[in-house]
């Protein structure tokens, strides 16, 4: 069997994906260095925020519970679907300081929005909100699945 000689160096098509993986780490670095720093420009209550959430299964129902400070019962919309929840709200805030030679005033607006899946399918219909001191809490029922089967005697 003949043996062909091995070519010096690197293969070619090596040092063309070095170059590629390469150039890729420098564009992931690039646009996160870039996204940082224009979001570290807005003021932090501008900046888009996830409100916190958690999902608890108690057996019959989930419970969501979301943290929404600073939002208004009335600028709070929620819906409800059968496999997520989704949760809009607008954020108001004004601050208002006044001296005999000082006025100083502040507003704050901005959109929150989250869409949280569920592990189970929910009965929307039956599903109940409640809302108090910043917290959204919502007690939402499993849909119960029809039968999956049952044991029939036969005659």
């Amino acid at each position: 069997m003949r043996r062909l000689p091995k070519p010096f160096g690197e293969h070619p098509l090596r040092i063309w994906k070095a170059g590629i993986d390469k150039l890729y780490e420098d564009m992931d670095r690039w646009f996160e260095e870039a996204t940082k720093s224009a979001f570290s420009l807005l003021p932090a209550d501008w900046q888009m925020k996830t409100p916190r959430a958690e999902v608890c299964d108690t057996g019959e129902n989930l419970v969501v519970s979301v943290e929404l400070p600073g939002v208004e019962k009335s600028d709070l919309e929620v819906k409800v679907y059968p496999t997520y929840v989704s949760i809009n709200a607008e954020k108001r805030q004004q601050n208002e300081v006044k001296a005999d030679s000082y006025y100083h005033s502040e507003c704050y607006y901005g959109s929150i929005s989250r869409n949280i899946p569920l592990p189970v399918e929910v009965d929307s219909a039956q599903a109940k909100a409640e809302f108090k001191n910043g917290v959204l809490k919502l007690d939402l029922p499993k849909k119960h699945q029809g039968d999956i089967g049952r044991k029939i005697d036969i005659e």
